[in-house]
């Protein structure tokens, strides 16, 4: 199967019966479904800036956890099995998938995070490259928690040429 998002809904198209059908309506058309995990074999994390839905595969039903009270900017699966969470203005908040307990929480104030307002994030060889809003590229190292940041300098050609980051492509 394959699942999107679209507002308020969740759409899962079948391979093997060559068919789409709406999986799940949420009724509340502000949850615009942006990002979407797999969590284990039955239930997927679906994100929106409005917060976050765990949706069951084969049932259907679904549930907002109960940290779900802050707009989401970004999300991300890492290699390890991570989930990696942007709350607006909040830095990054690393949590272990099957217990939901936090890992690690990078913010500007407690490592080299350069904003604590994170567009985007991808994974890239253990790399974990976070896009800000006036700080530049964040990349945190996995083995290492070493943050270092690609940022734009006036007068350099080679640098960003912009210290707002929306998107990432690896």
């Amino acid at each position: 199967n394959v699942w999107f998002g679209g507002n308020g809904c969740i759409y899962r198209y079948s391979y093997a019966e060559e068919h789409l059908t709406l999986f799940i309506s949420t009724q509340d058309s502000r949850f615009v479904f942006k990002d979407m995990h797999l969590l284990d074999n039955d239930n997927i994390l679906c994100c929106s800036p409005e917060g976050i839905l765990i949706v069951n595969k084969s049932t259907g039903k679904y549930h907002k956890p109960s940290n779900n009270l802050r707009e989401l900017s970004a999300s991300l699966m890492d290699s390890k099995g991570r989930l990696w969470l942007a709350f607006y203005n909040s830095g990054v908040e690393v949590f272990d998938i099957h217990s939901g307990k936090l890992i690690k929480s990078y913010k500007s104030g407690n490592s080299a995070l350069t904003n604590d307002i994170i567009f985007c994030m991808t994974e890239r060889n253990g790399i974990i490259w976070a896009g800000t809003d006036g700080g530049g590229i964040n990349m945190i190292d996995l083995d290492n928690d070493r943050i270092s940041v690609l940022s734009s300098v006036s007068g350099d050609p080679s640098s960003l040429p912009a210290l707002s980051i929306k998107s990432i492509h690896t």
